[in-house]
């Protein structure tokens, strides 16, 4: 396997648009990172994306050279570099693709809790504006999401 099947099967769509200072955006549909759209017309699975206005698609490696104005060797480098996958052109070891493995895991996980914080997070304050909407007393919650932002960045 070459390091580019590498990368693509160890980072994702996501992973590249976090690293990348990109909001993920709602039903993974944002404004297109690539030509700088204005509305969500750039939808993304894990593995590969389409801009529905400037046509652009791809993988996660077309999308870097996309969103960098790079050509693909220079793509795998900085992929290999910003995600610290630590591959080389040499023939991988079982146990380095391992260990790869277990690495794109763990940033897959990280980005599990992250989206569910995220959404637990957002799912509070919704409440706690319908309870403000309805005239109730919000302190009690507004004391725990206090508590609880704070937490959350320390984290």
């Amino acid at each position: 396997m070459g390091m580019a099947e590498q990368i693509k099967e160890l980072v994702t769509i996501p992973q590249a648009l976090q690293m990348y200072g990109f909001d993920e955006g709602r039903h993974r549909r944002i404004p297109c990172p690539i030509h700088g759209g204005k509305d969500s017309n750039f939808a993304y699975t894990d593995s590969v994306y389409h801009c529905w206005t400037c046509g652009a698609k791809g993988d996660v490696i077309s999308f870097v050279m996309g969103i960098h104005g790079i050509g693909f060797s220079q793509a795998i480098t900085r992929l290999n570099a910003d995600f610290n996958l630590g591959l080389t052109n040499e023939r991988p070891t079982a146990k380095s693709i391992a260990m790869a493995r277990k690495k794109a895991q763990e940033r897959q996980a990280e980005l599990a809790r992250r989206t569910l914080r995220k959404k637990a997070y957002l799912y509070i304050c919704s409440k706690h504006a319908e309870a403000m909407r309805n005239g109730e007393n919000t302190d009690e919650l507004e004391r725990w999401l206090d508590e609880n932002t704070e937490m959350a960045a320390m984290r």
